[in-house]
């Protein structure tokens, strides 16, 4: 009789409130030095581009990432696009962020 068990690398939407400085940069909404990348992108590295869209999709969605009214319908792709992309992620083809 033998077990094992695998760890599954998840991203918690709650955590990514450390993406907004590096968020409001890329979105150009913050002039000065680019924060540093790897606080935000550690929480959505070892996932699956489609998890870390839907992660993503999901903090932005409820305000986790603390941009209230500049995240509106239109510009959340750009957001979600913005962000995966500077973690070395991709949008899976067809998938949208429904605001």
């Amino acid at each position: 009789m033998f077990s094992y068990s695998t760890t599954a690398t998840t991203c918690d939407p709650a955590n990514l409130g450390v993406c907004v400085d590096l968020l409001e940069y890329l979105l150009k909404i913050r002039i000065g030095a680019q924060p540093a990348s790897e606080p935000c992108c550690s929480f959505i590295n070892g996932v699956a581009d489609l998890d870390a869209a839907l992660c993503v999709c999901a903090a932005l969605k409820t305000s986790t990432l603390g941009l209230g009214g500049l995240i509106n319908g239109l510009n959340i792709n750009l957001a979600l696009t913005v962000l995966l992309n500077k973690c070395d992620h991709s949008v899976p083809l067809g998938f949208v962020c429904a605001y």
